[in-house]
C-alpha cells in the first residue's frame, strides 16, 4: 500500500511539473503577437534518403531503379509543391504575426536555439540574411489530429511550442476541414485545385482562430476577469 501511494505521489508531481512547464496560452498568444510564428516545412528527407539507398543497391537502369528514381523524383516534387503552396497560403491569409519558414530537416537546430542561417525566403532557397532576432516565436506544421489514425479530414495545420510539443487548449491547437466537405469539394475540383483550396483555407482559419483569441485574452485583461 504505502508503495502504491509512493507512486501516486511521484505520478502527481511529475504531472504538476510538466503543467508548470507548459506556456500559459494567455501569455503565449500575445507573445506570439509580438513575435514570429516559424513555419515548419515538410522536406521528406528520410524517404528520400530511403529511396537513395535503395538505389545504390540496384544496378542502374535495371526495373527496379528505375521505379525507386521515379518515386524519388515524385516524392521530391510533391514536397516542393506543398512547400510552395504553403508559403503561398501563409503570405496571402496570414496577418497575425511576421512569418519565417523553416525546413523541417533543420528543426532540431531551431531547438538548439540557432538564431539564423536555417530559414528559406519565399524561393524556398536558405537565406542567410532572414534571423529570429531574439523574438519570441511559436512553431506551425501541417500534421494528423490524431495520428493513431489516418482517416480523411485528419490533416491539419498543427501549433506547437518551443519544444515542439503540442500547444495547450485554449489556445488554437490546430486548424483542419472535415472530410465531409472535403469530399464534397472533391466533385468540382481536381486534385491539385483541391490541395490548394485545402491549403489557403486552413492557414485563413487559423489567422482567424488566432486573432480571436488574442481578442478574448485581451478584453479579459481590460475588464479585470
Amino acid at each position: 500500500m504505502k508503495t502504491i501511494i509512493l507512486f501516486l505521489f511521484l505520478l502527481s508531481a511529475s504531472g504538476l511539473a510538466i503543467s508548470q512547464e507548459a506556456q500559459d496560452p494567455a501569455e503565449a498568444i500575445r507573445e506570439l503577437k509580438e513575435g514570429v510564428l516559424v513555419v515548419r516545412l515538410r522536406t521528406q528527407a528520410n524517404k528520400m534518403a530511403r529511396l537513395e539507398e535503395l538505389m545504390a543497391k540496384e544496378s542502374p537502369g535495371n526495373i527496379m531503379h528505375k521505379r525507386l528514381a521515379y518515386e524519388l523524383e515524385e516524392t521530391r516534387k510533391d514536397a516542393a509543391y506543398e512547400n510552395r503552396l504553403l508559403v503561398e497560403a501563409f503570405r496571402n491569409n496570414y496577418r497575425f504575426s511576421e512569418v519565417l519558414f523553416l525546413p523541417d530537416s533543420l528543426a532540431p537546430m531551431l531547438k538548439a536555439q540557432k538564431q539564423e542561417g536555417i530559414f528559406l525566403n519565399d524561393s524556398l532557397q536558405l537565406d542567410p540574411g532572414i534571423s529570429l532576432g531574439g523574438r519570441s516565436y511559436l512553431v506551425a506544421g501541417m500534421g494528423n489530429t490524431d495520428p493513431s489514425v489516418s482517416v480523411l479530414g485528419s490533416e491539419a495545420l498543427l501549433m506547437f511550442d518551443r519544444s515542439y510539443d503540442r500547444m495547450q487548449a485554449p489556445f488554437p491547437q490546430s486548424s483542419g476541414m472535415s472530410g465531409i466537405r472535403q469530399w464534397y469539394k472533391s466533385f468540382s475540383l481536381d486534385d491539385r485545385e483541391l490541395q490548394e483550396y485545402f491549403i489557403h483555407t486552413i492557414v485563413s482559419r487559423m489567422d482567424r482562430k488566432l486573432a480571436k483569441f488574442y481578442e478574448e485574452v485581451s478584453e479579459s485583461e481590460f475588464t479585470g476577469f
